[in-house]
């Protein structure tokens, strides 16, 4: 469905929203594809998509890790590597939008992890 946006000078039906389940291969696997047919070269890829525990959940943090990892981190890579042939080669971008939940989880971190997640 395309929007009708026009404020701040973004012509109507210039953006365009579609639906996707992350946490599903043929959910992304059929955006991966749709995106290719219907747009061929895309300029940008922003994943915002995350999920989050809530800070009352009664799961202990081994039964939280997995599935926010998943989300996070693996689903969020497949869906990146499914449309990067998209990108545009010589002035694509792919922008990752966090919380601010990262910086202070960066924070307790040892010194060493911050130094190994610094250096990748």
């Amino acid at each position: 469905m395309h929007s009708e946006l026009v404020d701040g000078g973004v012509p109507a039906g210039s953006i365009e929203f579609r639906q996707l389940d992350l946490d599903d291969d043929d959910s992304v696997a059929a955006f991966a594809g749709w995106v290719a047919a219907e747009h061929g070269t895309i300029g940008a890829l922003v994943n915002n998509a995350a999920i989050a525990f809530n800070s009352t959940s009664t799961e202990p943090f081994s039964e939280q890790a997995a599935p926010t990892v998943y989300t996070n981190y693996t689903q969020t890579r497949k869906l990146t590597d499914a449309l990067l042939p998209c990108l545009d080669q010589d002035d694509g971008r792919v922008v990752f939008v966090a919380s601010g939940a990262g910086p202070g989880a960066f924070a307790d971190c040892s010194v060493e992890m911050q130094a190994r997640v610094r250096a990748a």
